[in-house]
């Protein structure tokens, strides 16, 4: 029997949180101290969740398996059960743990409320009907609309002072609809004189459109910072004003050249491609960080790994254990460094727990981790990695950044190279204009900012290391370097893709297909989406090298490895069963059991 219930409004929903959840939603929405009273906090709640900047924040949160569950979410009027909604997702073919995972995760956004019937045992789920209003309506990854640092608040800052006030906002709303437009914004580039359009292209390219007066007539004294202005403000692609970020812990508070958003977007977007002959090398992690979690687990499950007096790998061990990764050693870490994340998310997220003797065993929560598949597990270790504080940087800032990066990453086209800085540029600027727009709090302590604190280019700096060290790590991106060593350029990998929802189903089930020889070899055919089948056959075979193809070998050890891993004998062979266009080798079958049951 379906389930359903009328949709409820945010209210009803934050009262269905214990006080510890009510917490962690303000932890999320608001940060800081929450009000001591529990009217006051939920008051507090629901006002930041009627802000349609918040709103697109936490929708930053959904990739993955989530997506879509919370489509049909969106797509009902009411609050539906567990029953309705697996089977609308049927077509994605998601497990039922992982459909319980992404109920539980969309729940913890914020933007899905979850009820208990009154007259049976039975949960529903849905989206409160102010959160549903406003999520069309939010703003997409540019800017805070009031804000200097993008065209509509750039625009309203400029007629305030040329029309009436009670004009000026409908003034504003008529030219930006012009003036926003690629070929019109082209158009007003190519207006400018030479000197002027040289020195516009190198502020957005090199320093992300936002340069100070002082540093721009510094590093580009060859251009006249005055004439610059002028022309932008003619042309209506920004000029300079004051910019003081100081409230907010950032070491910026002077007259800025500001080229406005949508027209650093532009220009960065429409800038020459970067080919394959551009660069020296590129590096592509695929699932290797993800697949090679099983073979750490593994190790903890089968072996008595000792551990340091306050938990760390030593360092003999943790090398011998590196060995066994699939990732080789890279110019952004170590095979060491990877092994040391791979412990640390363990221990963040409970994977693993100490058994008092000075080594970890796989807990209850990290067997049922093992069982996810790979989308499931991805989404998990992006959650945790977004937070990761090893790295510098302020964290109040990155990891606003590193969510909005996210955002912006779903506007670039899977496998075309961009410049490595174009991503942290334009995600420091969109972070700079809600910050100058008023959709964040400025800091409490008066002390800020310190001497340390991040300036314009650090912050943009800081997420670029998170993006080479981490989101690479992960496989949802890939890096190109120069033949310095330097990284050139970064592009949105085909699993990258599928993660942030960008792919269609007809793409999904492009897995390319296998040869199982009887030596026990089995060869992989790739194509589009083969991501998941080299995830797969990484956790029971042996890699042995891969070229234009992929090249697996299945024997006892990696079969072991699989099954104290969550995989059954039965798993193992439709994987091989339905990616292989022949019959299985006899022999093949006849191992392949005899191991699982030794």
């Amino acid at each position: 029997m379906t389930i359903s219930a009328p949709r409820v409004s945010v209210s009803e929903g934050l009262q269905q949180l214990t006080q510890r959840g009510l917490y962690q939603m303000y932890e999320r929405w608001i940060g800081g101290m929450p009000p001591a009273r529990d009217a006051e906090l939920v008051s507090n709640l629901m006002q930041q969740m009627a802000n349609p900047f918040a709103i697109a924040e936490a929708r930053a949160r959904i990739y993955g398996d989530m997506l879509p569950i919370f489509d049909v979410l969106r797509e009902t009027d009411s609050m539906v059960g567990y029953d309705f909604i697996s089977e609308a997702v049927t077509q994605w073919q998601l497990p039922p743990a992982a459909i319980v995972d992404c109920l539980r995760a969309l729940h913890e956004t914020g933007l899905v409320a979850r009820i208990e019937v009154h007259d049976s045992a039975e949960v529903v789920w849905g989206i409160p009907h102010q959160v549903e209003s406003l999520l069309d309506y939010a703003p997409q990854p540019s800017s805070g609309t009031t804000s200097p640092l993008a065209l509509h608040g750039w625009l309203h800052q400029y007629l305030s002072t040329k029309v009436p006030r009670d004009a000026v906002d409908a003034a504003a709303q008529n030219m930006y609809g012009m003036l926003s437009d690629p070929a019109n914004m082209a158009s007003r580039i190519a207006s400018l004189n030479d000197d002027c359009r040289e020195a516009l292209i190198r502020v957005v390219v090199e320093y992300g459109g936002v340069i100070t007066k002082e540093l721009f007539d510094k590093e580009l004294s060859r251009y006249d910072s005055f004439k610059l202005h002028q022309s932008l403000e003619k042309a209506s692609l920004g000029g300079i004003t004051d910019l003081n970020l100081e409230a907010f812990g950032l070491r910026h508070n002077a007259p800025t050249i500001i080229v406005v958003h949508e027209v650093v977007l532009h220009i960065l977007d429409n800038a020459d491609p970067i080919s394959d002959k551009d660069i020296h090398h590129s590096v592509s992690v695929g699932t290797d960080f993800v697949a090679s979690y099983l073979r750490f687990s593994a190790h903890l499950e089968n072996e008595k790994i000792r551990f340091t007096n306050k938990g760390a790998i030593y360092k003999t061990t943790g090398k011998r254990l590196a060995e066994d990764l699939l990732l080789p050693d890279n110019k952004e870490l170590s095979k060491f460094e990877m092994l040391e994340l791979e412990f640390q998310f363990a221990r963040d997220t409970r994977l693993v727990e100490g058994s008092g003797e000075r080594n970890f065993i796989v807990s209850d929560k990290g067997k049922e981790f093992l069982r996810r598949d790979l989308l499931e597990k991805l989404r998990l270790m992006l959650d945790w990695i977004i937070e990761e504080y090893s790295l510098r940087g302020d964290m109040s800032h990155q990891v606003r950044m590193r969510r909005s990066a996210l955002r912006f990453l779903k506007l670039f086209e899977p496998n075309r190279w961009y410049d490595a800085m174009h991503l942290p540029y334009i995600v420091r600027n969109h972070h700079f204009s809600l910050l100058s727009s008023g959709q964040v709090s400025p800091l409490q302590n008066g002390s800020f900012p310190v001497r340390s604190s991040s300036d314009a280019r650090e912050l943009s700096w800081n997420l670029l290391l998170w993006l080479r060290k981490d989101l690479h790590l992960l496989g949802i991106i890939d890096l190109a370097y120069r033949e310095n060593g330097s990284v050139h350029a970064i592009r949105l990998s085909n699993m990258g893709s599928e993660l942030l929802g960008m792919t269609t189903l007809e793409e999904k089930s492009q897995t390319g297909h296998i040869v199982v020889n009887p030596d026990f070899e089995i060869v992989l055919f790739p194509a589009l989406a083969s991501h998941r089948l080299i995830y797969v056959l990484d956790c029971f075979c042996q890699r042995e090298r891969t070229d234009s193809l992929f090249h697996f070998r299945l024997n006892q050890q990696s079969v072991l490895r699989a099954l104290s891993g969550g995989f059954t004998h039965d798993d193992i062979l439709a994987v091989l069963t339905m990616n292989s266009p022949t019959p299985l080798p006899q022999n093949v079958c006849y191992e392949l059991r005899s191991w699982a049951n030794a």
